[in-house]
């Protein structure tokens, strides 16, 4: 089991607090501590690589007996990336390019980077990932390497209402795969009702309004960025061969931190990520991003977490320790049983344990003074108190050798249904309410429940499920179909919704209801909402 807390992210907090710090962290109980590697602290001039810093963290680790997770952050890029790169900073739809700047949490700058589709640019990318492990293949102390912090379409959390990237190179990269899916331009033209006469006329939309075209631009993009991630992975595999690899999402995007969603807006999908990992993991902030019923969110988050993990093992690599920044001066902070619950959460959706974000208050910048674990003065509080007995307590071989045991009643998870309720002007919310409803009628009900996305909808009969609810399906392919039916005919009991595929894979209506009359013997006449 792995309990302990993210601590150094350059260039805080100074070097004078280590060893006092890095020593309560071993008496509380802990045995793991988390370092940011950021490009720009540790390349600062092309070639001349810095990692003292983290050199003396890791020696300081072992004396303490802790283990290290090295979290690479290529997000933080040093200015002389850019020259000669321009054209792959982030472009919105608008046409706007996102230029180096410090976001809250990257005190350092170079923020957001740039486009990994300029193939130059993912090289460079890899290459310091692979600097990073090959330093540490060999400390003692260092256990794993997180290539890369909550993966999403990096600038999205700073402008969600924009839609991203249109940088040249990922228009290029998304006619390379419209090329792959549909094979010809007539195809695709037939997909999105179009007239096009050659494929450099094909662009993404720079809008909302036809579905087919932002269909296959947001499913591009959940691909694309499982890619970007590969590449990280294989860097830090070439740099450690025999390390851990691992990422974490921010939260299942499939949910939202406020049950809103995130697929198509951020585009972390956690059920393709977690397959180009050995470990997986979730950051959470419950009191602060979660809302009143926050024990509930955050067991939805670490369940869903732990069925995209497919039996890797997944902990919580980031919860919340301080309190959280909706204001100035900050927000609502943890209570001790604040911690425990969300301790206990994860271990029973089958996560290996706990690191807290973060271990000391943030000195500067918009997230000051939050998010920390002990007080200003680096002493202990309720909060990192109540941490250290819950590591004792779940710290147990048992524990950690322990695999879930899935339910046997299910919730359908639909990728295509979620993309397309974005395509409808960023309405998640609705198909992520329609999902967390029915876990929370579960949840309160005391039945067990579980999740199954339709990457894994062959497995129905082997996991032993036996009830499937399927929540606001909108969009089933053929062959969703077919697995569907044929759960149903083994005896497997289909729970649906009035719209169970509306649309097909195109996001074209279904006039003949096909979804419905086969699965429930039924078909749509009109569809009203109700006032």
């Amino acid at each position: 089991m792995v309990f302990g807390a993210q601590y150094y992210r350059p260039p805080f907090p100074g070097r004078e607090c280590w060893d006092r710090d890095l020593a309560n962290m071993a008496d509380l109980g802990f045995n793991t501590v988390k370092l940011w590697a950021v490009w720009n602290w540790i390349e600062p001039v092309r070639g001349r690589y810095d990692f003292s810093d983290l050199d003396e963290l890791c020696g300081i680790a072992e004396r303490r007996g802790l283990s290290v997770v090295i979290n690479t952050i290529p997000e933080g890029a040093p200015p002389w990336v850019l020259p000669g790169n321009e054209d792959a900073l982030y472009r919105t739809g608008r046409g706007e390019v996102i230029p180096f700047g410090g976001p809250p949490n990257l005190p350092s700058a170079g923020w957001p980077g740039l486009c990994m589709d300029k193939p130059g640019v993912a090289d460079l990318t890899a290459r310091f990932v692979e600097a990073v492990a090959a330093r540490y293949r060999r400390a003692r102390s260092v256990v794993a390497l997180d290539v890369w912090n909550e993966p999403h379409l990096e600038p999205m959390f700073d402008y969600r209402g924009e839609l991203l990237c249109y940088c040249e190179h990922s228009r290029a990269e998304f006619r390379r795969w419209l090329k792959e899916k549909y094979g010809d331009l007539a195809s695709l033209n037939a997909a999105w009702f179009r007239r096009l006469s050659d494929w450099s006329e094909v662009e993404p939309p720079p809008r909302f309004g036809t579905w087919a075209d932002m269909l296959d631009w947001r499913l591009f993009w959940l691909e694309n960025l499982a890619r970007h991630l590969r590449i990280r992975a294989e860097a830090a595999r070439r740099g450690a061969p025999g390390t851990a690899i691992q990422t974490h999402v921010a939260y299942s995007a499939t949910l939202g931190n406020k049950l809103a969603g995130g697929l198509g807006n951020e585009l972390g999908d956690e059920f393709s990520l977690a397959r180009e990992v050995d470990v997986f993991g979730l950051s959470s902030f419950p009191k602060w991003l979660q809302g009143k019923h926050h024990p509930f969110t955050h067991l939805a988050h670490n369940e869903v977490v732990a069925e995209a993990s497919r039996g890797r093992r997944f902990y919580q690599v980031e919860l919340q320790g301080g309190g959280g920044k909706a204001g100035f001066l900050g927000g609502e902070v943890p209570t001790a049983r604040d911690v425990r619950i969300w301790n206990y959460n994860t271990a029973a959706a089958g996560g290996k344990g706990v690191l807290y974000w973060q271990y000391a208050p943030e000195p500067a910048g918009l997230e000051s003074p939050g998010f920390g674990l002990t007080a200003y003065d680096g002493g202990n509080t309720e909060r990192s108190r109540e941490a250290g007995v819950c590591a004792r307590e779940l710290s147990d071989p048992r524990l950690d050798a322990a695999a879930r045991v899935p339910a046997v009643n299910a919730i359908y998870l639909s990728r295509k249904s979620q993309v397309l309720s974005f395509c409808a002007e960023r309405r998640e919310d609705l198909y992520a309410g329609s999902v967390a409803g029915i876990y929370r009628a579960a949840y309160e009900a005391g039945i067990p429940v579980r999740f199954v996305h339709e990457d894994y909808l062959e497995d129905l009969a082997s996991e032993g499920v036996r009830t499937l609810f399927v929540p606001m399906a909108l969009c089933l392919d053929d062959w969703e179909r077919e697995a569907l039916r044929a759960f149903a005919e083994a005896g497997g009991l289909l729970v649906g919704e009035a719209a169970t595929g509306m649309y097909d894979q195109g996001g074209v209506l279904d006039p003949d209801s096909r979804a419905l009359s086969e699965l429930f013997g039924v078909r749509h006449l009109e569809l009203e909402a109700l006032p």
